[in-house]
């Protein structure tokens, strides 16, 4: 898995496919870290003053610093996302051998590898999210274990991972309570995740930005008047869930739904333990009212369910094992059923939706993905390398939206949609289009 996306990725990225918004972005967060040791500083969001802080809080890009310092470009943060994404396939493997036996762990890893909304969020530029199972899972079997000291070492680097992948450590904690395992960790990892987000999100977050809270327009739909912020998104879920499901029973968002379930053949619902597990995309994608990345697969969003599914998934097949133990052939019957089931949807959607098996429908990001490299590709490689040679590496360049990525790993790299700024070179795609062409024409 890592080495196939790894290199459809890179080659991605080297045909001038990506984006300054976000990988370009993110480069030049962990640039700044290593060179600078600058908090969240990003220069392709926001010019010379561009910062994320009190948009994310994504400390682990200080994590990823030293390794991205053996070789300084964007293709090596695309390679550990690929390599994080799918090697999270091994502690989930870990975490279900604590409740299953080891060939039906070794199914729900592959289930896991072949999953539609993975791939989408594996293909769409480099982000956070997607990171999360990898250490969370390693939490979890740490907890299971009882290494207490690793537990922590991992929760702590989950919390790291971003904000809202605080929600995980309360899934996992209630989980490791639910399931009569570990039932004091668990307490301590859920209380540790919700003081964090908590903290961070309605308090230090939007004191950093002035009083105001960050994405709160993905929400907006749901803010009633005279409220604002995530507070005011919780007043109508609360006193108004009429209103509240028919955001939620939107057309595409059931679509939506399908995709993400239907993989899994609804088994993650088939107990109460799987509803727990729906709260974070509940929370993060579906109460959306308009902004439609956070409601399809080819997102960093997905990791929002993919994160706790498949604990589900572990936990439900568990209780299926035990109650047909109890119910000699016919339960045993019933057991393969569901696993067949399983594997049969996974293998449909996964051919249909997913990036392994074809690459003719695949999405990533805002459309269908393209992989492989064409004559054209070639030229635009070609034309990009030989004009970024003519830049001194200190210059400071101003780009359009594709080429800021090729570009992002100095310390002033802009965005040219957002602006000129104080840029010494400016580089563009012929013709210039959208919020682009004005800008050139200042210049």
């Amino acid at each position: 898995y890592a080495t196939y996306f790894s290199y459809y990725t890179v080659v991605h990225h080297r045909n001038v496919l990506s984006s300054s918004l976000d990988l370009g972005l993110e480069e030049n967060v962990i640039w700044n870290a290593l060179h600078r040791g600058a908090l969240f500083r990003t220069t392709p969001y926001g010019g010379p003053t561009g910062n994320l802080l009190g948009e994310h809080a994504a400390y682990l890009s200080y994590v990823i610093a030293p390794i991205y310092g053996l070789h300084q470009s964007a293709e090596t943060i695309l390679i550990l996302q690929s390599v994080l994404i799918g090697g999270a396939a091994i502690p989930l493997y870990l975490v279900a051998r604590k409740y299953l036996g080891p060939w039906l762990s070794c199914l729900i890893a592959v289930l896991y590898v072949l999953y539609p909304p993975v791939h989408g969020s594996n293909l769409y530029d480099f982000h956070y999210p997607p990171l999360a199972p990898f250490f969370l899972w390693f939490t979890l079997y740490f907890a299971l274990s009882g290494k207490t000291v690793r537990t922590f070492i991992f929760a702590a680097l989950t919390l790291s991972v971003r904000e809202d992948v605080s929600m995980g450590l309360v899934v996992g904690g209630l989980f490791l309570m639910l399931t009569n395992r570990r039932s004091r960790t668990g307490l301590y990892l859920a209380m540790a995740g919700a003081f964090y987000f908590v903290a961070m999100k309605l308090v230090i977050m939007p004191f950093q930005r002035g009083g105001h809270e960050a994405f709160i327009h993905q929400y907006a739909g749901l803010v009633p008047e005279g409220s604002k912020g995530f507070g005011g998104v919780m007043k109508t879920i609360l006193g108004n869930p009429a209103f509240t499901l028919g955001v939620i029973l939107e057309k595409d968002k059931l679509i939506y739904l399908l995709e993400i379930f239907l993989p899994l053949g609804f088994f993650p619902l088939r107990r109460s333990i799987g509803l727990l597990c729906c709260v974070p995309g509940f929370l993060f994608t579906l109460l959306s009212t308009g902004y439609r990345p956070l409601y399809q697969i080819s997102f960093q969003y997905t990791a929002h369910w993919t994160s706790y599914l498949f604990i589900a998934l572990i936990a439900n097949l568990a209780w299926v094992e035990r109650t047909a133990s109890r119910h000699g052939r016919r339960g045993q019957a019933w057991h393969r059923a569901w696993i067949v089931a399983m594997s049969l949807a996974m293998l449909v959607t996964s051919y249909q939706l997913g990036g392994l098996l074809q690459h003719n429908a695949t999405r990533g990001g805002f459309g269908v993905y393209h992989f492989g490299t064409s004559a054209e590709d070639v030229v635009r490689r070609r034309s990009v390398s030989e004009l970024l040679a003519m830049v001194p590496r200190k210059a400071k360049i101003v780009s359009s939206e594709n080429i800021v990525p090729q570009t992002s790993n100095r310390a002033f790299a802009y965005t040219l949609r957002m602006g000129i700024a104080d840029a010494d070179y400016l580089l563009f795609s012929v013709p210039p289009g959208g919020e682009e062409r004005a800008k050139v024409a200042e210049v």
